[in-house]
């Protein structure tokens, strides 16, 4: 693979402080789509759970992406372990 063709994302979750934030990060990292984050905004005004639908349709398309290939990295994983 060449680097032209391929995206690294790296999520560290040592420095999530809570769903919103998790879901903030995922749309930055992942250039998620406008419809998406005006979903998250939607949801905190009416005082919901955001749309894991929501996530999980963006995450089925990735069709902005022009890279071949994206490889996805969660680091600090314990933390997580920890905080729960």
């Amino acid at each position: 693979m060449t680097t032209q063709t391929v995206l690294n994302i790296e999520i560290d979750l040592a420095k999530i402080r809570g769903e919103r934030h998790f879901f903030d990060c995922l749309s930055q990292e992942f250039r998620l789509p406008d419809y998406f984050q005006d979903n998250l905004q939607d949801n905190q005004q009416h005082n919901s759970q955001y749309s894991f639908d929501g996530l999980n349709d963006c995450m089925r398309d990735l069709s902005w992406f022009t890279e071949k290939y994206i490889i996805v990295s969660f680091i600090h994983f314990d933390t997580i372990k920890i905080k729960n």
